[in-house]
């Protein structure tokens, strides 16, 4: 990582950087499954740890340099971001399920729930939040797992069993919600780190991918183009225009 200190060139090279630590990481747990697996069954088993492990280890030292590399990458867009939603945010609640075209049965909040302080889809939104505090992209992942699962959960609960949140359609206004209603202070970064992160892993995580792609989408088409938000949502801020983002 030495040689990405200088942040300029470091931005330039993006995602390099952050491949040459996954293939580190995948060469690493080769080595150890050659010295150590030997073929038993016991030792095999064992085998399945040994990359999340190695892979805490490695992000635990150069994870401050390589995301850092990726703030600075994605500095005005989670600017743009983080002024949209805070437009959003005024909404809040049913209002804003709303004015995102909820259909009713996914409005999981009722007035009462309001007035006590619950947004909808609260234990979502503190899942997604918890990614900002987490070194490793494994963790990370999880956690965004963790809002989906949470996500279609509530809307289960809230129904008492008779619907479900199945079809996309159904599903991205309910993304955009979870997120105007975060507080990752930087989450275009977040999720283009999480998105480099898995196109250089060459198996599994086929579901954590589609829900990274659907969140790259929600950010710029949906906050920053404004196709699904409704007008009202941005009243206060007239003119505002899609800016060009690179995805690192």
């Amino acid at each position: 990582m030495e040689k990405y200190r200088d942040v300029e060139e470091g931005v330039k090279s993006l995602p390099t950087p952050l491949n040459e630590i996954i293939l580190l990481i995948s060469e690493i747990v080769r080595l150890f499954e050659k010295q150590y697996n030997y073929g038993k069954q016991s030792t095999k088993e064992l085998m399945g740890y040994c990359q999340v492990s190695i892979e805490r280890f490695v992000f635990s030292k150069v994870y401050e340099t390589v995301f850092g590399l990726y703030m600075h990458s994605n500095m005005e867009a989670d600017a743009e971001l983080n002024k949209k939603t805070q437009q959003l945010k005024k909404f809040r609640g049913r209002k804003l399920m709303q004015l995102l075209e909820f259909k009713p049965e996914y409005i999981a909040v009722t007035e009462e729930e309001e007035e006590k302080g619950k947004v909808g889809y609260d234990s979502s939104i503190e899942a997604i939040n918890k990614i900002e505090l987490l070194l490793y992209p494994h963790e990370k992942l999880a956690q965004v797992m963790q809002m989906y699962a949470d996500m279609k959960t509530t809307v289960i609960d809230y129904s008492k069993g008779k619907t479900e949140l199945i079809t996309m359609d159904d599903q991205m206004p309910v993304f955009i919600y979870i997120m105007a209603m975060c507080t990752l202070p930087h989450p275009f970064t977040e999720i283009n780190f999480l998105n480099d992160y898995l196109n250089y892993q060459d198996r599994g995580y086929d579901t954590e991918q589609q829900l990274v792609t659907n969140l790259q989408v929600i950010f710029t088409l949906h906050f920053i183009g404004k196709s699904a938000v409704h007008p009202e949502c941005f009243q206060a801020s007239p003119g505002i225009t899609q800016p060009e983002f690179t995805l690192h």
